[in-house]
């Protein structure tokens, strides 16, 4: 058998371990193919053989006297064929002859408009960047209309398994979100530069790499935040963003199993439950807080966010109901959508200022094997064949060894291969020399194919091209990566602070300094105690009973698999003065430690708490200009006085309620911070050491007015300085709302698909909302 690859890189190689006696012949055929080309010699390029199984990359390969030395005891060598070896050079003058693209049904595969910057080359109207929470609603919202195509690109892969999303239960059974916390098949998986202002420490911050993005790893609670976190975005820049503008489209995207009203939606995709455990712990939780003094909440989502109550989870008949479950799927059958998944977008395509698509690279190693058989059947004999792709590598892939060839191959070498993208600006012959030629074309791309296809039969072995892929827009491209991605693309792409593109040698398209900038994220702490009585999840995470669980879950959908238990919590207000809540609750009755990552191993039970508007602020910046490597992230965690009195703050008022008489026949000793932690220095030293992020990163492509310097896309979400450029994600908002960030987000991509389509916003003016009696008082 031979082991081989062929490679072109402006030159045509060869190497083959010897291991078949029949390798001369495949020389003989390659040397005859070659004589049929006419063009300058291609000298350098010598034949190697070497008996036995050695592989050539153990080998060491020096030329001496235009011969090939094989550096091991058993080489053998030969005289290269360099007099001979002259296809690549002069078939690439002769081939590059356009033909209609009808005729080629792998192209049709990639084409869904017209008007695209290249004829040939892949073309939407729209090119979505992420299918995660902003992602999939864009890619529903923009697909209704049946005359604009939408292509949706994902660097994970899909949400299910074998078409079924009972098999994929890790993301889909809502109590086994910490499965995709602690690895990295759906997940990001990035960290933090050592935080100065928590004792060094390098915070973990999961985030989404899959379809529906984190809203398929995270905990399912469903906050909208207060309606003066709109009302400040307004204030801030973001014109047409205050809370008359976006509560129309919560309700447009909710359908909530209590019923429409004034403030919730009724006949959205996202559905939106309440807990159904039923759980004492919880009762006891809302009862004790009401006991501190703090009211009770029908609805943390409606009138009046503050006060203490049964939480929204977007969890529908016992599965997590994710934006891809809520809008992807449900439009997946439109034939004007097209989704792709395990696609790493390397760079946005500019002409001039203007974003024209998208280059992203798939599979395996971020690179797309397109079978060459697909490509150039044989016997068929054209002038030429289509290929989405600009560059890639002809390689061999045998029964037990894939052989990858470094280097890029041009796409003038794709052509002797019949392999011609079919671009415009290679078409150097005229008519007439293209008729003159025709014969002598189809003679030698006959040629190729049947010697490729000769080769792969007689080596057992198939035949790939591996293809850096592009894919225009003709209307926009959409970034909806996250607060992390999005704004990384964008600096990757030559969109940020034009000293540190230059540091990276990016060439600099557009000067905005306040791409990767005011980062913010909520950062929490758990306030834990033991439970005297074993009524906390603590059994359930014993192996036996999670087969149980997890067997009545995919059987029904039902039982402890089918929540993921934050069933209650509450907002408050952490010092008098303050005019809407800025401490949220998050309370689990079980323990966790580590992000889920070190298994509780007492009985026990805990409240989530943080401060929802810190002060501290971050940023995010290119490590490299490999888009593979994560950026660098610094948030700046606790960097303020104000951010460490409010985490005093959190701790003080948790202990508060637990100390209630509703807790009385539950509540043993408390585990964190623990007695021993008091004073203020304690409580300081126990939060650097112990705080972790809430997973809520924002902010890092600001909304803003013209005015603003730092502002990065515009109220309509247009980055600044560009053409056909959006960014539709969490990283838009000009500062952080007060509670989690998955409705937030989802609202930006409804009101967002409104403004890419040209449809004015939605209006609910006068909506009534709770505000403080006194502000004299804490509460």
């Amino acid at each position: 058998m031979i082991w081989g690859a062929l490679s072109f890189n402006g030159k045509m190689e060869l190497q083959v371990v010897q291991g078949h006696q029949m390798a001369a012949s495949y020389l003989d055929m390659l040397q005859w193919a070659s004589l049929l080309a006419e063009g300058p010699r291609l000298c350098g390029n010598d034949w190697v053989f070497q008996q036995g199984n050695a592989a050539v990359h153990n080998a060491h390969l020096t030329k001496e006297n235009n011969v090939a030395l094989l550096d091991h005891p058993k080489s053998i060598i030969m005289p290269c064929f360099t007099s001979s070896v002259r296809l690549t050079s002069s078939l690439r003058r002769y081939v590059s002859v356009p033909r209609s693209a009808n005729s080629c049904p792998l192209l049709q595969q990639h084409r869904c408009s017209s008007g695209a910057v290249n004829k040939t080359t892949a073309s939407y109207s729209y090119v979505i960047v992420g299918a995660g929470s902003a992602g999939c609603v864009l890619a529903n919202r923009l697909s209704e209309n049946a005359s604009d195509s939408v292509l949706l690109l994902e660097a994970g892969p899909k949400d299910k398994h074998l078409g079924s999303t009972r098999l994929s239960w890790k993301i889909h059974m809502p109590a086994a979100l910490t499965y995709n916390l602690c690895d990295d098949k759906y997940n990001w998986f990035y960290h933090t530069l050592p935080q100065a202002h928590m004792d060094d420490r390098v915070m973990y911050w999961p985030r989404g790499r899959v379809w529906g993005g984190s809203s398929s790893l995270n905990a399912m609670v469903y906050i909208r935040g207060h309606a003066e976190d709109y009302n400040r975005w307004q204030r801030e820049g973001a014109e047409g963003w205050d809370y008359d503008h976006c509560l129309p489209y919560f309700r447009k995207a909710q359908t909530h199993e209590l019923g429409a009203d004034r403030y919730r939606g009724g006949s959205g995709p996202l559905h939106v439950t309440r807990g159904k455990t039923d759980h004492p712990l919880h009762h006891m939780f809302i009862e004790a807080g009401q006991q501190a003094g703090y009211p009770f909440t029908d609805d943390m989502n409606g009138f009046q966010q503050e006060g203490v109550g049964w939480l929204d989870m977007t969890i529908h008949t016992g599965k997590r109901w994710s934006t891809a479950s809520a809008y992807l799927r449900p439009a997946l059958s439109r034939p004007n959508l097209k989704t792709e998944v395990r696609c790493m977008v390397t760079r946005i395509l500019f002409d001039g200022t203007r974003a024209r698509g998208v280059e992203y690279q798939q599979d395996g190693q971020m690179k797309k094997q397109i079978p060459f058989h697909e490509l150039c059947p044989p016997g068929i004999v054209t002038d030429t064949y289509d290929v989405p792709a600009l560059q890639g590598q002809v390689v061999m892939e045998l029964p037990q060894h894939v052989v990858v060839l470094p280097g890029q191959l041009p796409v003038q070498f794709l052509q002797p291969f019949g392999l011609s993208p079919y671009l415009q600006k290679d078409q150097k012959c005229t008519e007439s020399l293209r008729n003159k030629r025709k014969g002598r074309v189809k003679l030698k791309i006959w040629v190729c194919q049947r010697f490729l296809h000769f080769v792969s039969k007689m080596c057992n072995c198939q035949l790939f091209l591996i293809v850096t892929l592009e894919v225009f827009a003709d209307k926009e491209v959409i970034l909806s990566g996250g607060a992390i991605n999005s704004p990384q693309l964008l600096l990757l792409s030559g969109v940020g602070n034009a000293d540190e593109l230059r540091k990276h040698d990016i060439p600099v398209i557009q000067h905005l300094p306040g791409v990767g900038c005011n980062m913010q994220d909520h950062l929490e702490i758990y306030v834990q105690h033991r439970c005297t009585q074993p009524i906390t999840l603590y059994k359930a995470q014993k192996p036996f009973h999670m087969v149980k669980i997890g067997l009545e879950w995919l059987l029904r959908f039902t039982g402890y698999g089918a929540t993921a238990h934050l069933e209650s919590g509450g907002f408050i207000r952490s010092r008098p003065g303050v005019p809407h809540p800025d401490i949220q609750f998050h309370f689990l009755p079980s323990q966790v430690i580590d992000h889920g990552r070190v298994k509780s191993k007492i009985e026990a039970f805990q409240v989530h708490v943080g401060p929802m508007r810190s002060t501290s602020v971050g940023w995010l910046k290119l490590k490299s200009k490999d888009p593979f490597a994560h950026p660098v992230i610094q948030p700046n965690y606790l960097s303020t006085d104000t951010d460490v009195l409010e985490f005093r703050q959190c701790i003080k008022l948790t202990r508060e309620i637990f100390a209630q008489k509703a807790f009385d026949p539950f509540r043993g000793p408390e585990v964190q911070p623990g007695p021993a932690v008091q004073s203020d220095a304690e409580i300081d030293a126990l939060v650097r050491q112990k705080a972790d992020s809430a997973y809520h990163p924002s902010c890092t492509c600001k909304m803003g007015s013209a005015s603003d310097s730092m502002a990065v896309v515009e109220p309509d979400l247009r980055v600044y300085g560009v053409e056909g450029l959006r960014v539709v994600d969490a990283s838009v908002m000009p500062s952080m709302v007060s509670g989690n960030l998955n409705a937030p987000t989802i609202m930006i991509a409804e009101k967002g698909a409104d403004a890419i389509k040209g449809i004015p916003s939605l209006h609910d003016p006068g909506v009534p909302v709770y505000r403080p009696v006194t502000l004299e008082t804490q509460r």
